[in-house]
C-alpha cells in the first residue's frame, strides 16, 4: 500500500523505517522516534570494516556468538534503533527478526566528522545494553582504536587505546583477539596521509 507521510510530531516506528528504506533504497536509523538517513561509506571505512567482519567471523566459526553486519540493526532499550559497523550476538538466532538486542560486541568505524558524536550520544546507548561487554570504536584516518569493556552495566569512564601495529585487542567476552594489523590490513602504501595533505575536495 502507499505510504502515509509522517506527521512533524508522529513518532516513527520500526515499521515505518522499513517502507522509508523499501521506497528509498538506503538505511535509516530510528532515532528518538524519527527516521534517520545512513550516509554511505569511503573505500577506507568499508575495507576497515570488512577486515574486523571477516576476522571475527573467523574467529567465532563453531562456536554459539555471530557476527552481524552493518546490515542488521540493533535494538536499543529506549526504543532507538542503530545500525552499527558490526555487531556480535551470543543468544540463539532467531531468523525472521528484524534486529538483534542482545550482542555482546559493538563496532562503529569512525571518521573525523562522526567520531564526536558517535563517542558520545551512540555510546551511551550502546552501553546500556544488557548484554554489551565492549564497545570498540575504530578510526578509518589513522591508526587508532577506543576498546570500552564493561561488566554488569558498569563500565569505565575512558577506554583502552590503541596507536599501534603491533597491539592486540583482547575481547576477551567473546574469547577473541583482534591485532590492529589484521583491522588496518590491505590498506595502501602511504596510508594514513597527515591531515594537512588531504585537499578540500574530499
Amino acid at each position: 500500500g502507499r505510504m502515509k507521510p509522517l506527521q512533524r510530531n508522529e513518532i516513527a516506528t520500526l515499521e515505518d523505517c522499513r517502507n522509508l528504506e523499501n521506497r528509498d533504497g538506503i538505511r535509516y536509523e530510528l532515532v528518538g522516534g524519527r527516521p534517520r538517513a545512513m550516509v554511505g561509506g569511503t573505500q577506507a571505512h568499508d575495507r576497515i570494516s570488512l577486515n574486523i567482519l571477516t576476522r571475527l567471523d573467523t574467529a567465532l566459526a563453531g562456536k554459539p556468538c555471530r557476527t552481524n553486519t552493518s546490515n542488521m540493526r540493533v535494538r536499543i532499550p529506549n526504543g532507538n534503533y542503530r545500525y552499527p559497523d558490526a555487531s556480535v550476538d551470543c543468544s540463539p538466532m532467531r531468523p525472521n527478526s528484524l534486529y538483534v538486542e542482545a550482542p555482546v560486541l559493538i563496532v562503529e568505524v569512525l571518521s573525523e566528522s562522526t567520531r564526536f558524536f558517535d563517542e558520545s550520544d551512540k555510546l551511551e546507548e550502546y552501553e546500556s545494553i544488557a548484554a554489551m561487554r565492549h564497545v570498540l570504536l575504530v578510526s578509518q584516518d589513522e591508526v587508532r582504536a577506543h576498546l570500552f569493556s564493561g561488566t554488569d552495566g558498569v563500565w569505565p569512564a575512558w577506554p583502552r587505546r590503541f596507536f599501534n601495529l603491533d597491539d592486540v585487542l583482547d575481547l576477551e567476552a567473546i574469547g577473541v583477539t583482534l591485532a590492529m594489523r589484521d583491522i588496518y590490513a590491505n590498506m595502501p602504501q602511504g596510508w594514513p596521509v597527515a591531515q594537512n595533505e588531504i585537499s578540500s575536495s574530499s
